[in-house]
């Protein structure tokens, strides 16, 4: 699975922001930096938050209520099909297609295969 484009719609800091990942070499390695306090663990915890659920209780509230919290993404698998993703701060139906539709779950399942929080954190989401 690769990432092709963040949207931090409503995360953290972030209003309506949107990473492009979609150039790059083959296999998708990507390096954020910046200035402290500009946002990159708050970006690395929003994709694992998308990928994984965002936890019941989370500090990335800041600007959003709860129930406001939303990030997008278009995911490509090996082949090439892409899906637009959504995550919702929700119990129930969290993860939305583009048309705010409940998704089931083994969409990305299927897209991360054995890789769970932990492991992404441990391997993918690297940071200091």
């Amino acid at each position: 699975m690769r990432i092709a484009r963040l949207d931090l719609a409503a995360f953290g800091p972030f209003s309506d922001r949107s990473l492009d990942f979609g150039g790059g070499a083959p296999g998708g390695l990507h390096l954020v930096y910046g200035r402290n306090a500009a946002g990159k663990s708050s970006a690395l915890r929003a994709v694992a938050d998308l990928l994984f659920g965002i936890p019941s209780k989370s500090s990335d509230d800041h600007v959003h209520p709860y129930q406001a919290l939303r990030i997008r993404a278009l995911l490509e698998d090996g082949n090439g099909e892409r899906v637009l993703v959504q995550r919702l701060k929700r119990g129930k139906d969290s993860l939305r297609d583009e048309n705010d539709a409940p998704l089931d779950e083994m969409v990305l399942r299927r897209l991360l295969g054995s890789v769970d929080r932990p492991m992404f954190e441990r391997v993918f989401g690297l940071d200091h």
